[in-house]
């Protein structure tokens, strides 16, 4: 594995493809597989893209951020830190977790995780319904949908999460943001600017 540089942005483009306005207005966006796309206004609410009319529809409750998993699993923090989770079988309610977040990030129902103010990590037993703390302390975190768990530090160093050891596994490089994709691809941008994919 290493680090793919992309090619400049005029290589980037797609044939016959372009952006295609979408009627709203967001300031944070979360998209999980198959079109399933949520998003945030700068008010907190909660919105929920349907492809067949191509507009949002507005989801009860007030979020400060949300997360997707590739499941279509939805989690929120409210801007005290609450925690949230979507449940489409009881109308559209949000349940209530115990606990405090800075960060969530959703890879699946089964793979939630998320910091707190102190950094500290901890990762949701959804069969106990608690959060299990992991030893290291982070930045901020991007959840694949097979588990796979990456970090970033307050140096912006990269770790990944060994489900062996329970512990993080450094890995070379520098990175101010990370995603991960559902297909598990990862995609990091560092302090300039520049945009790499791990592979």
């Amino acid at each position: 594995m290493g680090v793919r540089v992309p090619p400049s942005a005029p290589h980037l483009r797609f044939p016959c493809q372009s952006w295609q306005q979408i009627p709203g207005s967001l300031s944070q966006i979360a998209v999980g597989f198959g079109g399933n796309v949520w998003g945030l206004n700068a008010a907190g609410q909660i919105w929920h893209f349907n492809p067949a009319t191509q507009g949002w529809k507005q989801i009860s409750g007030s979020l400060a951020q949300i997360a997707v998993g590739a499941d279509g699993t939805v989690w929120g923090l409210n801007s005290a830190g609450q925690i949230f989770r979507y449940d489409p079988q009881a109308s559209g309610a949000w349940d209530s977790i115990p606990g405090a977040l800075t960060q969530i990030a959703v890879g699946s129902a089964n793979n939630v995780w998320g910091i707190n103010a102190a950094g500290q990590v901890f990762r949701y037993d959804s069969k106990l319904q608690s959060w299990d703390s992991i030893p290291g302390i982070l930045t901020s975190l991007a959840v694949a949908f097979d588990g796979t768990v990456w970090g970033l530090n307050s140096a912006q160093q990269v770790w990944r999460f060994n489900a062996q050891t329970q512990g993080w596994d450094s890995i070379a490089g520098q990175m101010s943001e990370i995603s991960v994709g559902a297909d598990a691809v990862v995609w990091g941008v560092n302090a300039s600017g520049q945009t790499y994919e791990y592979w």
